[in-house]
């Protein structure tokens, strides 16, 4: 008897929605600064953290590691701790094969400042910049979150 071997090969994709934010650490002269990239296919993704356009070393950066979505989609979250006065200086960029070019996610410069916030509840502001160029706004309220600002953008 003939069998015949059918496998089915995935022709499409979907761009990853990139989230930037930051949080308090347990040092008070530093910050947690997060990436998160959501809702991409296929599995494969590349996201690293740069100071001065220049990627951080592997082992200053933790990871969550690609994990599913409820969706069939994929999520990445990686973080960082940095210098509260430094924080304008990082970005994170995130690049994936349904993207002509990479993102590049960077906290604005005029981002709010943490030491002079009311970390208990605080209202944060989210811009969201997908494959199309809409931007959208998200607020959300959340303990321990700082106020910031975040502009996206994509870098060639």
């Amino acid at each position: 008897m003939f069998q015949m071997e059918m496998k089915l090969i995935s022709v499409f994709s979907v761009p990853p929605d990139v989230y930037l934010f930051i949080r308090s650490s347990s040092d008070e002269s530093k910050l947690i600064l997060t990436c998160l990239a959501t809702g991409f296919y296929p599995k494969e993704v590349g996201m690293t953290f740069r100071k001065y356009h220049t990627p951080l070393r592997y082992d200053e950066i933790e990871s969550s590691g690609v994990r599913p979505n409820h969706d069939g989609s994929y999520q990445l979250r990686k973080s960082v701790e940095i210098k509260k006065e430094e924080r304008d200086e990082y970005d994170c960029f995130v690049s994936h094969s349904s993207l002509k070019e990479p993102i590049t996610a960077k906290l604005d410069a005029e981002s709010l400042n943490p030491s002079t916030a009311n970390t208990e509840d605080l209202k944060y502001v989210l811009l969201f910049l997908q494959q199309d160029k809409r931007v959208l706004l998200k607020h959300h309220t959340a303990a321990k979150l700082f106020p910031c600002f975040i502009s996206l953008s994509y870098f060639i």
